[in-house]
């Protein structure tokens, strides 16, 4: 471990994300597919959500359609954020205005200083571990 970070995760942080709304984050191996320095949370690190296990979950478990995995999958393939849409919902990252407290939709929030550290660091395409 190179750093460790305090976080506010979502309102639900107890097990993994399972569909929009649900309120907790994903966990998992992820990687960054956006970065939004203009964020209205400071920084916003976007990343590849919903990932290879939620969307073979959301298809075993009819939350969303074959062309839907398909569509979540080729985004994937190509470093593209993944449709935020469907009933797994999306648009789940790294970014600041951390409160000290769970309050994000899914999101992982850390002090405005730690994610502008992150975000000098991290690359479109870098990998991120999400850890229960």
């Amino acid at each position: 471990m190179v750093r460790s970070y305090p976080i506010d995760l979502g309102r639900s942080p107890e097990g993994d994300k399972r569909r929009r709304g649900d309120a907790r984050t994903p966990v998992g191996r992820f990687h960054v597919v956006s970065r939004n320095r203009l964020s209205p949370f400071h920084r916003f690190l976007g990343l590849d959500y919903p990932g290879e296990v939620a969307t073979d979950y959301g298809l075993k478990y009819g939350l969303i359609s074959l062309g839907e995995a398909v569509s979540l999958r080729v985004a994937r393939e190509n470093g593209r954020p993944p449709d935020g849409s469907t009933a797994l919902g999306g648009g789940i990252g790294i970014h600041g205005r951390r409160i000290g407290r769970d309050w994000t939709a899914g999101c992982i929030a850390m002090n405005d200083e730690n994610v502008a550290e992150l975000f000098n660091v991290l690359r479109i395409g870098d990998p991120v571990e999400i850890l229960p």
